[in-house]
C-alpha cells in the first residue's frame, strides 16, 4: 500500500488523518493566493488615483467640434434650390444643428445677397436674389 496509515490496522485515523491532510494543505495555498490577492488590493488602495468629477460625467465640458460650414456650401445649396432656402433644408444638407444652422444663416443675411423673408403662413424663407435673377432670367427651361 502507498499510505500505510490507510491500512485497516490504524482503523478511523486511517480515515480522518488523510482529510485532515487535504484540509490543511487546501488551508495553506488558499492562505498563500489570498495573501498575494490581498497584497495587491492594498498596493492598489495606496495608489493615489483622482476621484471623478460627478458634474463630468452627466455633461460634457467642451461642445463637440464640428467642421464649420462654409457660406460656399450654403450657397451651393441655395444654387440647387433655385434661390430659396428654408432652415430645415441647410440643417438636412449640412448635418449642423437647427441652432447652429439658424446662427451661420442669420449671420449670411445682409439684405443685399442674402434676405430673409416671412411668409404669410409664418414660414421663413432665406433669399438670394442674385440666384433667384439667374432662374428667372434662364425662362422656364430650367
Amino acid at each position: 500500500m502507498f499510505f500505510p496509515f490507510m491500512s485497516p490496522t490504524f482503523g478511523i485515523l486511517g480515515l480522518i488523518f488523510p482529510l485532515m491532510m487535504f484540509f490543511l494543505i487546501f488551508r495553506i495555498l488558499r492562505g498563500i493566493f489570498r495573501s498575494s490577492h490581498r497584497n495587491i488590493e492594498s498596493r492598489m488602495r495606496g495608489l493615489s488615483f483622482p476621484e471623478p468629477d460627478p458634474e463630468f460625467s452627466t455633461i460634457t465640458r467642451y461642445p463637440a467640434i464640428q467642421p464649420p460650414t462654409s457660406e460656399g456650401e450654403i450657397f451651393r445649396l441655395a444654387d440647387e434650390m433655385k434661390g430659396r432656402l428654408t432652415l430645415s433644408d441647410i440643417v438636412i444638407a449640412t448635418n449642423l444643428s437647427l441652432k447652429e444652422a439658424e446662427r451661420v444663416i442669420d449671420s449670411m443675411v445682409d439684405g443685399t445677397h442674402v434676405t430673409m423673408e416671412v411668409k404669410d403662413n409664418g414660414r421663413v424663407v432665406y433669399e438670394f436674389p442674385e440666384i433667384i435673377a439667374r432662374y428667372e432670367n434662364q425662362g422656364p427651361d430650367a
